[in-house]
Protein backbone atom coordinates (compact mmCIF):
# COMPACT_ATOMS: atom_id res chain seq x y z
CA UNK A 1 0.00 0.00 0.00
CA UNK A 2 2.96 2.20 0.36
CA UNK A 3 4.18 2.12 -2.52
CA UNK A 4 5.56 5.29 -4.70
CA UNK A 5 2.85 7.07 -6.70
CA UNK A 6 0.18 5.37 -4.46
CA UNK A 7 -3.31 7.77 -3.62
CA UNK A 8 -4.31 6.62 0.24
CA UNK A 9 -7.54 8.00 1.60
CA UNK A 10 -7.18 8.07 5.30
CA UNK A 11 -9.94 8.12 7.86
CA UNK A 12 -9.36 10.96 10.99
CA UNK A 13 -5.90 11.56 9.52
CA UNK A 14 -4.34 13.14 13.33
CA UNK A 15 -2.42 16.42 12.92
CA UNK A 16 0.37 17.22 15.12
CA UNK A 17 -1.73 19.43 17.25
CA UNK A 18 -4.38 16.51 17.70
CA UNK A 19 -7.33 17.21 15.13
CA UNK A 20 -7.93 14.76 13.00
CA UNK A 21 -9.87 14.77 9.53
CA UNK A 22 -10.44 12.56 6.43
CA UNK A 23 -7.29 13.35 4.33
CA UNK A 24 -6.03 12.07 0.83
CA UNK A 25 -2.40 11.37 0.58
CA UNK A 26 0.19 10.59 -1.95
CA UNK A 27 3.37 8.25 -1.55
CA UNK A 28 5.95 10.43 -3.44
CA UNK A 29 9.05 7.89 -3.04
CA UNK A 30 9.39 4.62 -1.41
CA UNK A 31 13.01 3.25 -1.93
CA UNK A 32 12.61 0.62 -0.59
CA UNK A 33 13.85 1.50 3.22
CA UNK A 34 12.92 2.61 6.43
CA UNK A 35 11.34 5.63 5.30
CA UNK A 36 8.78 6.40 2.85
CA UNK A 37 8.57 10.12 1.72
CA UNK A 38 4.76 11.04 1.94
CA UNK A 39 2.52 14.60 1.08
CA UNK A 40 -0.99 14.75 2.80
CA UNK A 41 -3.38 17.01 -0.63
CA UNK A 42 -5.28 20.15 0.08
CA UNK A 43 -8.15 21.89 -1.70
CA UNK A 44 -7.18 24.98 0.20
CA UNK A 45 -6.02 27.37 -2.29
CA UNK A 46 -2.75 29.26 -1.13
CA UNK A 47 -1.43 30.06 -4.80
CA UNK A 48 -3.07 33.55 -6.47
CA UNK A 49 -5.62 32.48 -9.33
CA UNK A 50 -3.75 33.86 -11.55
CA UNK A 51 -0.76 31.17 -11.05
CA UNK A 52 -2.68 28.47 -11.24
CA UNK A 53 -2.25 25.73 -14.01
CA UNK A 54 -2.32 22.09 -14.03
CA UNK A 55 0.44 20.24 -12.74
CA UNK A 56 3.88 22.56 -11.10
CA UNK A 57 3.66 25.30 -10.12
CA UNK A 58 6.53 27.51 -9.12
CA UNK A 59 6.36 31.08 -8.01
CA UNK A 60 7.60 33.31 -5.79
CA UNK A 61 6.15 32.44 -2.94
CA UNK A 62 4.34 28.92 -3.34
CA UNK A 63 5.78 25.83 -4.57
CA UNK A 64 2.82 22.64 -5.45
CA UNK A 65 1.38 20.46 -7.57
CA UNK A 66 -2.14 21.19 -8.91
CA UNK A 67 -4.87 18.36 -10.02
CA UNK A 68 -7.87 19.87 -11.28
CA UNK A 69 -10.84 18.85 -10.33
CA UNK A 70 -12.36 15.90 -12.11
CA UNK A 71 -9.76 15.55 -14.53
CA UNK A 72 -8.40 11.83 -14.07
CA UNK A 73 -5.32 10.87 -12.75
CA UNK A 74 -5.29 7.97 -11.50
CA UNK A 75 -4.24 4.15 -13.79
CA UNK A 76 -8.02 2.97 -12.62
CA UNK A 77 -9.35 5.80 -13.74
CA UNK A 78 -8.88 8.30 -10.23
CA UNK A 79 -9.54 11.81 -10.19
CA UNK A 80 -10.04 14.32 -7.29
CA UNK A 81 -13.42 15.70 -6.64
CA UNK A 82 -11.94 19.27 -5.41
CA UNK A 83 -8.79 21.20 -7.33
CA UNK A 84 -6.58 19.62 -5.15
CA UNK A 85 -2.89 20.75 -4.26
CA UNK A 86 0.25 19.08 -2.94
CA UNK A 87 2.42 21.98 -1.56
CA UNK A 88 5.92 21.05 -1.17
CA UNK A 89 6.60 22.41 1.94
CA UNK A 90 4.65 19.82 3.42
CA UNK A 91 6.41 17.04 1.87
CA UNK A 92 7.65 14.21 4.83
CA UNK A 93 9.85 11.60 5.36
CA UNK A 94 8.40 9.52 7.47
CA UNK A 95 8.98 6.06 8.82
CA UNK A 96 6.73 3.31 6.78
CA UNK A 97 6.40 1.40 10.25
CA UNK A 98 4.43 4.47 11.90
CA UNK A 99 2.04 4.65 9.04
CA UNK A 100 1.04 1.13 8.77
CA UNK A 101 0.53 0.79 12.28
CA UNK A 102 -1.16 3.90 13.00
CA UNK A 103 -3.52 3.77 9.92
CA UNK A 104 -3.06 0.32 7.46
CA UNK A 105 -3.13 -2.36 10.26
CA UNK A 106 -6.12 -0.29 12.01
CA UNK A 107 -8.23 -0.22 8.50
CA UNK A 108 -8.52 3.87 8.10
CA UNK A 109 -6.05 3.90 5.30
CA UNK A 110 -7.41 2.68 2.10
CA UNK A 111 -6.03 2.51 -1.62
CA UNK A 112 -7.90 4.73 -3.69
CA UNK A 113 -5.59 4.26 -6.75
CA UNK A 114 -2.21 4.93 -8.36
CA UNK A 115 -1.09 7.95 -10.18
CA UNK A 116 -0.88 7.50 -13.90
CA UNK A 117 3.14 6.76 -14.54
CA UNK A 118 3.49 10.38 -16.60
CA UNK A 119 1.80 12.55 -14.03
CA UNK A 120 3.78 10.76 -11.02
CA UNK A 121 7.02 11.92 -12.83
CA UNK A 122 6.05 15.02 -13.02
CA UNK A 123 4.84 15.06 -9.58
CA UNK A 124 8.15 13.79 -8.59
CA UNK A 125 10.39 16.12 -10.74
CA UNK A 126 8.53 19.33 -9.87
CA UNK A 127 8.76 18.66 -6.18
CA UNK A 128 12.65 18.13 -6.55
CA UNK A 129 13.24 21.27 -8.31
CA UNK A 130 11.64 23.24 -5.61
CA UNK A 131 13.15 25.25 -2.76
CA UNK A 132 11.11 24.44 -0.32
CA UNK A 133 12.05 20.91 -0.20
CA UNK A 134 14.44 19.72 2.55
CA UNK A 135 18.02 18.54 1.80
CA UNK A 136 17.33 14.66 2.96
CA UNK A 137 14.33 14.48 0.55
CA UNK A 138 16.35 16.64 -2.41
CA UNK A 139 18.65 13.73 -2.10
CA UNK A 140 15.46 10.92 -1.67
CA UNK A 141 13.96 12.24 -5.15
CA UNK A 142 17.63 12.76 -6.86
CA UNK A 143 18.02 8.72 -6.58
CA UNK A 144 14.06 8.05 -8.05
CA UNK A 145 15.01 10.46 -10.78
CA UNK A 146 18.46 9.15 -11.22
CA UNK A 147 16.78 5.42 -11.69
CA UNK A 148 13.23 6.42 -14.21
CA UNK A 149 16.03 9.33 -16.15
CA UNK A 150 19.42 7.92 -15.90
CA UNK A 151 22.04 9.54 -14.28
CA UNK A 152 23.41 11.40 -17.43
CA UNK A 153 20.48 13.91 -16.69
CA UNK A 154 21.38 17.28 -16.24
CA UNK A 155 19.00 19.44 -13.38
Amino acid sequence: MLSSGNILHIDNFEFRDGSSKDKFLIVICNRGNDYVVINLTSSQVYVNDKDIVCGCIHTENKHCYHFPAKKVIGVNGFAFPKNTFVYFSQLTPIKAELISKKYIETNQAKLVDTLAEGEYNELVYCAYKGDQVNKRVKLILEEYLKDIYGSDQEE
